[in-house]
């Protein structure tokens, strides 16, 4: 009987672990997916600053590591991409953050890239003389983040199963 007992409870907080960890990570991908957009619009508000006093020389000298930029004239042409250098790459006036640029100013879309092969974040800003700054960032799914955490929470498990085996 007491065997039978301590399994339900063991099973139970188990469970609840399990539970815990998947509403955790729900709680933090939302935080981090407000973060993440908060720091785009700032970032490509000081890109397209940048560009309108430097012009393209900005480029030359920022480290594009963690995102992408993508510099697009007034008719759709792109003028420069950080990441797919001189490849002439199709016209982004049907993108809906450029659509969105286009006519309020400011868009920002979540989307597959076809060419990046990634969940993409991108905000665009319209500079005075119509051309659009466009930036874009990776962006980690719920699934992707959950795989990224399960190493550590595994750990942590067989650990809180370890030692409430021992005692």
């Amino acid at each position: 009987m007491k065997k039978s007992i301590f399994r339900s409870i063991y099973f139970t907080v188990i469970t609840v672990l399990a539970v815990l960890l998947v509403l955790i990570t729900g709680v933090l991908y939302n935080y981090f997916n407000s973060v993440q957009q908060s720091s785009m619009r700032i970032q490509t508000e000081l890109i397209a600053k940048a560009v309108e006093d430097e012009g393209t020389a900005f480029f030359e000298s920022l480290n594009q590591d963690n995102f992408r930029i993508t510099y697009i004239e007034p008719d759709g042409t792109v003028i420069y991409d950080s990441q797919e250098g001189d490849r002439t790459l199709e016209n982004h006036l049907d993108r809906e953050e450029v659509k969105q640029a286009v006519q309020k100013g400011y868009g920002e879309s979540y989307r597959y890239s076809n060419t990046l092969l990634e969940k993409r974040y991108y905000t665009a800003t319209k500079l005075s003389d119509g051309s659009i700054i466009r930036l874009s960032s990776g962006h980690y799914t719920l699934l992707s983040l959950l795989l990224t955490i399960l190493p550590y929470a595994a750990v942590i498990c067989l650990g809180a199963v370890a030692l409430s085996l021992s005692l």
